[in-house]
């Protein structure tokens, strides 16, 4: 995540180690670590009609979506006392580029625009609006839970913007998935358990979900999350908990067709030398699908679907 830093003045220990847990912990629950498998557990499978998720994974599937990340926090103590809050929105085109062997996938997805909704101290006017046009490719298992990501067409980018585009990404995709291997049915509850890291620091994360509509052409997934956190982040002991709550709703022929809102909200405390500095962190993100698309391998665009 891309520290709100202010380039004005050199900022006290105490508010740089703050900025620093901030960094480390906005995106919470975000990508799940490629070496840490997701564990799923599946409590009640339901019962009637059932679905299998993710909805399998075709070449050419295609949607295209607006994801929204908001972040206010609050940072009080060791000589500090102020509000950090940014919002940024991206529009992207992801489309299946590749079916793995294991039932995963590989998606690319390319940014066709982007804006500060609220823009922080400090940070460049044309830091988002140089995302416009990156393609980046993202790994997910067979569960839908992403492995990794990288940008695929980052020449002519610096090391520095290289970075910052890699870190407004993640933030704006900070919700990791996990489904069941076996078909469920309506009623059906599960949890998803991985280890989140979040700019180096690693949060184990339990996702809690239970389907609670299906029909022919879409559900719904009600979501909570609650995770302890335990760590070190730039010599500072962090403690505290984060815990979040939303809706996940997709097509059941296109597993790119999944919109979704959260809520997190995260409880922090950082202790360091002598001092302690509190934070209170509400983050909403937010995806919403425009359209679907199925891309031929003539890169023929068919069966457009525009939503919203």
């Amino acid at each position: 995540m891309i520290s709100p830093t202010r380039s004005k003045t050199q900022r006290s220990a105490s508010s740089a180690t703050a900025l620093l847990v901030t960094a480390a912990l906005a995106s919470g629950c975000g990508e799940a670590d490629a070496d840490a498998a997701t564990v799923v557990s599946v409590f009640d499978a339901g019962e009637g009609a059932t679905i299998e998720l993710p909805v399998p994974y075709e070449v050419g599937q295609s949607a295209s979506m607006s994801a929204t990340f908001d972040a206010s926090i609050d940072v009080s103590g060791g000589g500090i006392d102020e509000t950090v809050a940014f919002a940024f929105r991206l529009d992207l085109t992801a489309t299946v580029a590749e079916v793995t062997d294991d039932g995963g996938s590989v998606v690319n997805s390319t940014i066709d625009g982007a804006e500060w909704i609220e823009q922080p101290e400090g940070i460049a006017d044309d830091l988002i609006g140089d995302l416009v046009g990156l393609t980046y490719a993202e790994t997910y298992d067979a569960s839908g839970s992403p492995q990794s990501r990288e940008l695929i067409n980052d020449e002519g980018l610096s090391a520095e913007e290289r970075q910052a585009a890699e870190e407004l990404i993640a933030q704006s995709e900070s919700v990791a998935f996990g489904f069941p291997a076996e078909p469920v049915a309506v009623g059906a509850t599960w949890t998803s358990e991985a280890t989140v890291n979040s700019n180096g620091v690693e949060i184990p994360a339990t996702y809690q979900y239970e389907l609670v509509r299906l029909d022919d052409e879409s559900f719904t997934i009600e979501v909570t999350y609650d995770s302890p956190v335990d760590t070190e982040v730039g010599g500072a002991d962090v403690s505290g908990r984060i815990s979040g709550s939303g809706t996940i709703t997709g097509a059941t022929d296109n597993p790119l067709e999944l919109g979704y809102e959260f809520v997190q909200d995260a409880t922090i405390s950082a202790q360091q030398d002598g001092q302690a500095i509190d934070m209170q962190m509400s983050i909403t993100f937010d995806n919403e699908i425009t359209s679907t698309a199925t891309i031929t391998d003539d890169s023929t665009v068919s069966d457009t679907t525009e939503l919203g």
